[in-house]
């Protein structure tokens, strides 16, 4: 067999367990057209939740009170800015659309190029920022593992914004898959990681899950997002 016909096999096979919007409307089979469209995306939110809860667990044995509520305040918080960041880029995939349907994609990467200028300004901003209050706090004595945390959520904020930018150029015009180990995979070593250096470091081993899942997040979206550039012929 050669290897054509293997791969039309394998292709053939996937599209029989495969389910069609139609066949869910028309063919009583709306059940099974949901679980077909949504089981890795409960698999990842399972994941998810896991990851989350095992953080807060250990936060709230880790830390005091305050440090605590601290801690849940700078999570809300940066959360909060990376959503809004995103929904304020709507004006980029609304500009980068605008300028595909008009016949002018070679203006696309200058307006994408703008807008990653201005991130990485932002970004920059709070990157100074998080220098001076690290070394304040290290002068001050102060510096501990809750403040370690809440510097590893600014800096995913930090790599954030910029990766986002960078994503929602190319997302305006199509999405970007990315296999299942690159989407699970940051959440799992991170869950890993915390349970297994939690007996060793304690509240340490948040912040390394943190950083460790940052990295691991951005270089995937990079990768993935720049083969959907350079498929479509842009370089902002």
């Amino acid at each position: 067999m050669s290897d054509l016909e293997r791969w039309l096999q394998r292709q053939a096979a996937r599209e029989r367990r495969g389910v069609i919007l139609e066949e869910g409307l028309l063919g009583d089979r709306l059940w099974q057209y949901a679980w077909y469209r949504l089981r890795w995306f409960f698999l990842s939110y399972v994941v998810e939740s896991i990851t989350h809860g095992v953080t807060v667990l250990f936060l709230f044995r880790g830390l005091a009170w305050d440090n605590f509520l601290l801690v849940l305040v700078a999570t809300a918080a940066t959360s909060l800015v990376s959503a809004f960041w995103w929904g304020a880029l709507e004006g980029l995939r609304a500009r980068v659309r605008d300028l595909h349907r008009s016949g002018s994609p070679h203006r696309i990467p200058r307006a994408i190029g703008g807008w990653l200028a201005l991130t990485l300004l932002i970004s920059g901003g709070l990157l100074v920022l998080l220098v001076g209050w690290i070394v304040w706090s290290l002068l001050d004595g102060s510096f501990g593992p809750a403040e370690a945390y809440v510097a590893a959520l600014v800096v995913r904020l930090i790599v954030d914004l910029p990766t986002r930018t960078y994503h929602s150029g190319v997302y305006a015009l199509r999405r970007v898959y990315k296999p299942l180990p690159a989407t699970l995979g940051p959440e799992v070593l991170q869950l890993v990681a915390m349970l297994v250096l939690w007996p060793l470091v304690g509240v340490w081993a948040l912040v390394a899950g943190a950083l460790l899942n940052t990295t691991l997040m951005t270089a995937f979206s990079l990768l993935y997002t720049r083969r959907v550039y350079y498929f479509l012929g842009f370089a902002p």
